[in-house]
């Protein structure tokens, strides 16, 4: 079944006019002549999707040298390495990508990679583990349910990566050192 509407006389005048305006305030917006709109439309939308992906390239590059910059950081732990640092100027998204970047960079050498981020009001925590840490018994989870708890949320993830959340972001300092410790235990327990 299929519905129907028409529009006839006043309706379907006001109708036609005000289809009129919108295509002449589209036009107006593009630039160009009512009749050119469509093709205005799609070669600024093709030109935005280009600048987007250039965006999106340019940003993994910055991540990729963030990366880098947090490998500097880390100091040893018993038998391994420990990265921790409280981020920013990142999404959610880019918190996960950017610490499995770090985690990709440590050629192996036992690492644990605990990065947190305060993000719209609220804490953020990923924990990474290197592939042989897994291997060992080792999971992401044990290193940041501590730290989950610290930020008043909980956490959870399977294997080498682990998330978590929480309603204090003021805590992130302190949910970080938590995390740390228990790396660091960890590391040790090897």
């Amino acid at each position: 079944m299929r519905r129907i509407e028409a529009l006839t006389g006043r309706d379907a005048l006001r109708h036609y006019d005000s289809e009129r305006r919108l295509l002449e305030e589209i036009s107006s917006l593009l630039g160009t002549r009512p009749k050119d709109a469509p093709e205005a439309l799609r070669k600024r939308l093709a030109h935005l999707a280009t600048a987007q992906q250039e965006l999106d390239r340019l940003r993994a590059n910055e991540l990729r040298d963030r990366a880098e910059q947090l490998l500097d950081r880390a100091y040893p732990s018993g038998h391994g390495k420990i990265i921790t640092e409280l981020v920013t100027e990142i999404s959610a998204a880019e918190l996960h990508q950017l610490a499995l970047e770090v985690i990709d960079k440590t050629h192996s050498v036992p690492t644990v990679v605990i990065l947190g981020l305060e993000h719209d009001g609220k804490a953020m925590l990923v924990a990474t583990i290197s592939p042989d840490l897994l291997a060992s018994g080792v999971q992401a989870a044990q290193i940041i349910t501590r730290a989950a708890k610290a930020v008043g949320g909980g956490g959870g993830g399977t294997g080498g990566v682990a998330s978590a959340g929480g309603r204090h972001p003021q805590a992130l300092a302190h949910a970080l050192q938590l995390a740390a410790d228990d790396a660091s235990s960890a590391l040790t327990g090897r």
